[in-house]
């Protein structure tokens, strides 16, 4: 099983903490709106400088006010970005770097058809063909989290 933390020193981050959704759940929504009172109280009593995360998949950097800045790295393989055939990761050191690179979706998509894996189409079509609008996705994963 993967450890749900791993936490390490990055030149000029210092102490950064990376989780899927929190420390505590894979599975906790919020989003680039999220209050920062909801958000600090979800991540009270993190001992770190930066915490990066990636579950909802749009690219974000933002420091609280309590000072904790949680940045969501964004998403290779399920873009929410709204644009086709691009890659959304973050360099992290000495600062925090969001980026994206463009890459050949339709041979990725021939790869992936490769493999044999069930819902290959519909994964290819949905996350990497039509990517959903970051604002369409931080609205979808604010109203799942009951906002």
């Amino acid at each position: 099983m993967w450890p749900l933390t791993v936490e390490l020193t990055i030149d000029g981050l210092v102490r950064t903490l990376f989780c899927h959704a929190t420390p505590t759940s894979d599975e906790l929504i919020y989003t680039r709106v999220t209050p920062d009172d909801e958000l600090a109280s979800i991540f009270a009593g993190v001992n770190v400088d930066v915490v990066v995360c990636g579950h909802t998949h749009v690219q974000f950097d933002r420091t609280l006010t309590t000072g904790l800045r949680i940045v969501n790295a964004g998403s290779v393989g399920m873009p929410y970005e709204g644009k086709r055939g691009e890659a959304f990761w973050a360099l992290l050191g000495p600062d925090v770097d969001l980026r994206h690179t463009a890459y050949d979706v339709v041979a990725a998509g021939v790869a992936m058809r490769r493999t044999g894996a069930p819902d290959v189409d519909d994964q290819l079509i949905r996350y990497l063909l039509e990517p959903p609008d970051p604002d369409e996705a931080t609205s979808f994963f604010e109203s799942a989290r009951g906002a």
